[in-house]
């Protein structure tokens, strides 16, 4: 039974509570009391659009729409955070060593990521701490485009595998380890440099390259270093109409706090990539013009983008 109207949901999430229910094809039962339903209320109660979607029969009769895919925030493509994880063998958690010519240190390599085909680096070419002093925390390494600018003559990309188990960047030498030290950042998941003093002694400085491309923690057992995955910051819905041209489509940002751009691409829909699709806004009852490639919108936290798309 809906809720809209009753205490506990802000007006974003009672719209984005409708949307949800319209798109899945659900009885649209309400639970308010509707004699004193204030005008936002019956505003959504009644939101013809939405309701047209609801009562569409679908192509082939599939009623209820379905959710395609999560949806992420923009960090950009150029950078992403690498980390430990459980080894699962993927390609994301597997490095290609790349030999280099010219490079003052003959056994620094560049470490290629199989999946995403960027490069472990130091960003920005950020000195590492020394260990006698607080704070114990490095700069985060990332994975970055090889083509990304460096300020330190592309040492930022440059690393050697010590005899010892441990990884120095040719930034300033330091090495690569495993946070253990809380203090807001992951333990056991996230990955700095830090001041090489003690490396060689404990084991989150220690790393295995094994043959099939992995690189294994030796303290945390188990765990090999990989481009983490994005934290999903919405959902992406839709429903083909009956009518065989429009598709409903419904963008939910989950995140608690912040606006998202939350995007549809064509091709999630089984358009052409390079399609043209006229786009309407449910809520706002407007055309919002014609779009190649992809649609993005934002949206508050918690609240909803309901649209129908059509290929021109």
């Amino acid at each position: 039974m809906l809720q809209i109207g009753n205490v506990g949901l802000t007006l974003d999430e009672q719209r984005s509570h409708f949307s949800l229910w319209a798109i899945s094809g659900a009885p649209l039962l309400a639970g308010n009391d509707i004699i004193h339903a204030d005008n936002e209320t019956l505003a959504i109660l009644t939101a013809k659009e939405l309701l047209e979607v609801n009562q569409d029969l679908g192509v082939n009769g599939a009623l209820q729409g379905k959710l395609l895919s999560n949806a992420y925030s923009s960090t950009p493509a150029a950078q992403q955070p690498v980390g430990l994880a459980a080894c699962s063998g993927g390609a994301d958690q597997k490095w290609e060593r790349i030999a280099q010519s010219g490079t003052t240190t003959a056994a620094a390599v560049q470490v290629r990521n199989n999946a995403t085909g960027q490069l472990l680096a130091v960003p920005n070419c950020e000195r590492a701490k020394h260990s006698g002093s607080p704070p114990f925390s490095g700069p985060l390494v990332a994975a970055l485009d090889s083509d990304a600018p460096s300020a330190c003559d592309h040492n930022d990309t440059l690393w050697t595998l010590q005899e010892n188990g441990t990884f120095t960047t040719s930034v300033d030498g330091s090495c690569m380890n495993v946070w253990e030290g809380g203090g807001g950042r992951r333990d056991g998941v996230d990955v700095q440099t830090f001041d090489c003093a003690r490396q060689g002694k404990e084991t989150n400085g220690q790393w295995t390259w094994t043959q099939s491309g992995t690189i294994e923690s030796a303290m945390f057992k188990g765990k090999c270093l990989g481009v983490v995955p994005p934290t999903p910051v919405g959902e992406v819905w839709s429903k083909p109409l009956s009518d065989g041209k429009r598709t409903a489509v419904l963008l939910l940002n989950t995140d608690d706090k912040a606006k998202q751009n939350l995007t549809v691409t064509w091709t999630q829909l089984g358009f052409a990539s390079t399609a043209t699709v006229a786009v309407r806004d449910l809520w706002r009852e407007t055309d919002l013009g014609s779009f190649t490639g992809s649609f993005t919108a934002e949206a508050a936290p918690h609240a909803v983008v309901m649209l129908t798309v059509q290929p021109q």
